[in-house]
């Protein structure tokens, strides 16, 4: 959360989870980071998505996985930044790995769509697996969305380091790294990070 409200481009970070009563401890989280909090649904993502959107009245959405805990400020900008360069011409942009051979370690990115398509998505898709996962029908049907990434700069051009978060072996080597290379009041950079892997 503190790594993205870094980002430039945002207008407002919002913490979008489920209504869980095991989420509770979250909303404690969001009010000591400072940012907004949404509870929606817990596993159709699509309206929870959605609905924080339309509460907010974002015009462009930027997702932000949250398994993804190195998320770099700068990264995110230079999505946002694309997509609104060529808003005539893209539906959805992502700069996330591996996404239209970007060339990006897995962690680092995030995706941008306008709410226009989230409202068509969100009245349109109806499979459980699509609803559960927000950009998921977007990547699937590159001919019915105009799709769009940017190459990743080349000094961490690293696309098989792996920074997300989805297994207790990856908590473990987050928890590794983030003891070595965390300084306070700092962000890691992606620079130290491929130093520390290597």
């Amino acid at each position: 959360l503190e790594r993205a409200k870094a980002a430039k481009l945002l207008d407002v970070v919002v913490l979008a989870i489920p209504t869980n009563k095991e989420d509770d401890v979250l909303v404690e989280l969001g009010k000591t980071v400072g940012v907004e909090v949404f509870r929606g649904h817990p596993t159709d993502l699509v309206d929870r998505y959605y609905q924080a959107a339309k509460q907010y009245g974002a015009d462009v959405v930027c997702r932000i996985p949250a398994d993804n805990p190195l998320i770099h400020p700068s990264e995110i900008d230079r999505i946002i930044n694309h997509f609104l360069e060529n808003f005539e011409t893209l539906d959805f942009a992502s700069n996330i790995c591996s996404f239209l051979d970007n060339e990006y370690p897995d962690g680092l990115g995030a995706e941008v769509f306008s709410f226009k398509m989230m409202d068509w998505v969100h009245k349109n898709v109806h499979d459980a697996r699509d609803r559960e996962h927000v950009t998921t029908y977007f990547r699937e049907h590159p001919e019915k969305f105009r799709l769009g990434t940017v190459k990743c700069p080349p000094e961490f051009r690293r696309p098989e380091i792996v920074l997300d978060i989805n297994t207790q072996k990856h908590y473990d080597y987050m928890s590794r790294l983030f003891n070595d290379l965390s300084k306070p009041g700092q962000f890691i950079h992606i620079k130290d990070i491929i130093e520390w892997y290597d």
